[in-house]
């Protein structure tokens, strides 16, 4: 079963901010910046699919 609170601890300070603060990380320097490999994207918190990789495209901005 999933439990929201468990997971909110097990995320980093930066992932944290993000996914609860509305931070928004420097452009260019996610993980996944370059990262095209096929699959579905999913929220890290709750798992809820965010879009497929046949959408990602590199916009030129980092983000």
């Amino acid at each position: 079963m999933f439990n929201k609170e468990k997971r909110l601890k097990e995320l980093t300070e930066l992932q944290y901010k993000i996914t609860q603060e509305g931070y928004t990380e420097r452009p260019f320097t996610n993980e996944f910046d370059n990262h095209f490999e096929k699959g579905i994207y999913v929220d890290i918190v709750d798992g809820t699919p965010l879009f497929k990789s046949t959408d990602k495209y590199n916009s030129g901005c980092g983000w």
